[in-house]
């Protein structure tokens, strides 16, 4: 049987958060992203709308772990 991996979304403070664990700017995280876990940094950037992978993976609703 699979595992179901649970997706990150915006939590009140605008912030990625996954299972419990809220990343930030500087964190490294992996993103599941087509079937495998890519390493990318989070940074924060008005002009970018928030929080962003600087990388370029989508972050919202994707699976995210520290790295």
């Amino acid at each position: 049987m699979e595992k179901v991996m649970n997706r990150s979304y915006l939590n009140e403070l605008g912030r990625f958060e996954c299972e419990g664990v809220q990343f930030t700017s500087g964190d490294v995280v992996e993103v599941f992203d087509d079937g495998e876990w890519k390493v990318t940094r989070i940074e924060y950037s008005d002009s970018q709308g928030g929080y962003y992978s600087v990388d370029g993976y989508e972050l919202l609703g994707r699976p995210l772990r520290a790295a």
